[in-house]
């Protein structure tokens, strides 16, 4: 790990994170001048933590592509799927954005083949994991070429917030009652039925949509899968009204995307082009 420099950069995505947004000036100061903490670059596949281990940091994922797997007693990977988190955290709350994520309908080859030598690297055995990395947007001679992964993170745990119920609703199964199997038996009989992508999408209040609430339950009510109100601890990074919805389809969920968050005002043209462009970044261009 290469120790970096705290500076005004860092420090505002420090204070970025919705644990730390909502705080006032001096309490902020505060936290610099009392907290003990380090500044680092890690290189990767270098393992955070392991499942069990008792956690004394905080860690924080800015932005990034997220596989999860499911490895048996032999650190064979009974589970496997893929997350796409095509926006920052940091922007998301800077900007005071709305939020989104999906589940991958089918876990790309090099992404699988990635997340498959991290586990043989680190000798994963008996574990519900997540692994995260980048996909390149350009050519950059220190790390890749376009479109190639790079490795940030080896989780030895399973992902958090609403990922795991997006795992189920895109893959017709139930990872933790993999996971229960896994550990008691060492295998599961658990089915996986068909595949979906599933979409999470978290509405910022205060914004001019095109759809209503209701406008939307009724166009996608067969596809949604989960629809609340996110807590105000949370809001800063998911936004503020949250919809999960499965498809078939990328182009059905990419029209889902466009329908959720197309406001009336004049940056609306603007909005579904970036959408479009960032929904493609997690899954390599076809050849």
């Amino acid at each position: 790990m290469k120790s970096l420099t705290f500076n005004d950069c860092y420090k505002e995505k420090l204070f970025s994170i919705p644990l730390f947004s909502e705080l006032p000036d001096y309490l902020k100061s505060e936290i610099l001048k009392r907290l003990d903490f380090r500044l680092q670059e890690i290189n990767g596949n270098t393992v955070i933590l392991e499942q069990g281990d008792i956690c004394c940091n905080l860690y924080v994922l800015l932005e990034g592509t997220l596989e999860v797997n499911i490895i048996d007693a032999n650190g064979n990977p009974i589970f496997e799927a893929g997350n796409v988190s095509p926006v920052s955290i940091m922007d998301i709350v800077n900007n005071d954005d709305n939020s989104i994520y999906y589940i991958i309908k089918d876990l790309p080859e090099d992404t699988r083949a990635a997340g498959r030598a991290a586990v043989k690297s680190f000798g994963v055995k008996s574990r519900f994991v997540h692994f995260e990395f980048f996909r390149m947007t350009e050519n950059q001679s220190s790390m890749g070429k376009k479109g190639q992964i790079v490795a940030l993170e080896v989780n030895m745990r399973p992902c958090g917030g609403f990922t795991p119920d997006m795992i189920d609703f895109a893959r017709s199964t139930n990872v933790y009652k993999i996971w229960a199997d896994m550990i008691a038996f060492g295998g599961t009989d658990m089915p996986v039925g068909e595949h979906y992508y599933c979409a999470f999408a978290g509405r910022r209040d205060g914004k001019s949509f095109v759809y209503s609430h209701e406008q939307l339950m009724q166009k996608y009510q067969d596809n949604m899968r989960m629809v609340d109100r996110i807590p105000e601890a949370l809001s800063g990074a998911m936004g503020n009204q949250m919809y999960v919805a499965t498809f078939s389809t990328r182009d059905e969920m990419e029209k889902f995307y466009s329908d959720v968050l197309a406001v009336t005002d004049a940056t609306n043209a603007k909005v579904q082009a970036e959408l479009t462009k960032v929904l493609a970044l997690g899954e390599p261009e076809a050849v």
